[in-house]
């Protein structure tokens, strides 16, 4: 069985975001991204038991540096994720399954 800090993160979506521009220490400039995860895996980014630059799950909550990337995750996840944080997304249809099934009849109309 899996222990559970291994579970996988869960993205949803990813798409550009024109708005923001990484600037890595070494002078690297990335354009920005949006990521769209399930509550769990931002839950458990917030707790720092997932790198909030390369989503690799850690066995303890906010070591000095990611396993997999580096990052300084002790030191800057916190407020990385402060800054980039732009809270809940409802992803999907807000209609009841029999809605849903009559507006997509009246889409093929």
């Amino acid at each position: 069985m899996m222990e559970r800090w291994r579970k996988p993160p869960r993205v949803l979506d990813i798409e550009e975001d024109p708005t923001y521009v990484e600037v890595e220490p070494d002078g690297r400039i990335f354009g920005g991204t949006k990521m769209t995860l399930d509550a769990d895996t931002t839950e458990r980014m917030r707790q720092g038991r997932i790198c909030a630059k390369c989503l690799d799950p850690q066995e303890e909550a906010f070591p000095v540096n990611c396993r997999t990337c580096g990052f300084w995750m002790r030191e800057k996840q916190a407020a990385w994720f402060a800054q980039r944080y732009r809270g809940i997304e409802v992803v999907g249809s807000r209609l009841s399954y029999g809605q849903e099934l009559e507006r997509l009849k009246e889409d093929r109309l």
